[in-house]
């Protein structure tokens, strides 16, 4: 895969990549992840089932265009008092809406991990005629009383960035081990290698990134209600171990939503783990085949 460039008619530009052929499958990063973070047994898994994953950087980090306004403070966040223009989910949605438009794809089968699976949510409450399929992984509804971060995780991320690369590979991988869950080891070769990539294809501030991109989660409040209007076949997945958006989060957006199919995986924690790549993609293309146009 190759970096490609789009520009959406707000002027903003997303970077992308298309991994083979097949049904069009895009999918959507979490809070500050590159289009690079997912892993590649996971996008062969689904290529060698039919699809062609689409992968792309969010408004503010990677290759993607950056944001010029100053980052929310940590207690603005805490106390969910989001700066005035401040973009929001929806926002990112529309920039999604927009990479299928350049790509010439009326609708396709939305994947997000995360934010990214509050986003694909966003895009099947905003314009339902788009979105085939929704899968929406470890991601939550945005209330307040599901799916929160446990107190170490929280303390984690609150920590000021390291200053240099091999800090940064280092807080990461720590970070990583707390994160996986029990049943399934990340792959810390992939996520060296990642955070590496990363500060190699960034321009900007990520931590500045990291605090507009949670304004957006936070400022885009509760989607319980709006869930219950989706109509595209929803299937949610969750770990039982994810220390960063609880299991509540997952079975509250299942709850909400219509139909909508739930799948807790036991040993399962916040990462898209290699020894998870072939149960995951089978979920994930089963679910789009089955609803598929």
């Amino acid at each position: 895969m190759i970096d490609q460039f789009c520009t959406l008619p707000s002027g903003r530009r997303l970077c992308y990549r298309v991994y083979g052929d097949g049904v069009p499958l895009v999918l959507v990063a979490g809070i500050t992840l590159q289009l690079h973070s997912w892993p590649k047994p996971f996008l062969d898994a689904l290529a060698e089932k039919g699809f062609q994953p689409i992968v792309f950087d969010n408004r503010d980090v990677g290759q993607s265009g950056r944001v010029d306004q100053a980052p929310p403070t940590l207690w603005q966040l805490a106390l969910r008092n989001i700066p005035q223009g401040s973009y929001t989910l929806d926002d990112m949605a529309q920039d999604t809406f927009g990479l299928m438009d350049h790509l010439g794809l009326d609708h396709a089968h939305i994947v997000g991990m995360s934010m990214g699976g509050m986003i694909a949510q966003t895009m099947a409450i905003e314009n339902a005629n788009r979105v085939t399929t929704l899968t929406s992984i470890f991601s939550s509804t945005g209330a307040t009383n599901v799916g929160q971060p446990t107190a170490q995780m929280k303390l984690r991320l609150s920590l000021p960035m390291p200053k240099t690369l091999d800090g940064a590979v280092k807080r990461f991988l720590s970070n990583l081990k707390y994160w996986q869950g029990r049943g399934y080891a990340a792959n810390p070769k992939h996520w060296e290698g990642y955070v590496r990539e990363a500060s190699r294809r960034s321009s900007g501030d990520p931590r500045g990134a990291l605090l507009r991109q949670a304004a957006a989660i936070i400022g885009s409040g509760d989607r319980t209600a709006a869930l219950e209007a989706v109509t595209a076949p929803t299937l949610v997945i969750h770990g039982d171990r994810d220390p960063v958006v609880a299991p509540s989060g997952g079975k509250a957006t299942a709850a909400a939503i219509p139909n909508a199919r739930l799948e807790i995986i036991q040993g399962m924690g916040h990462d898209l783990a290699d020894g998870l790549a072939e149960k995951l993609s089978d979920l994930v293309s089963s679910h789009a085949a089955y609803f598929a146009r």
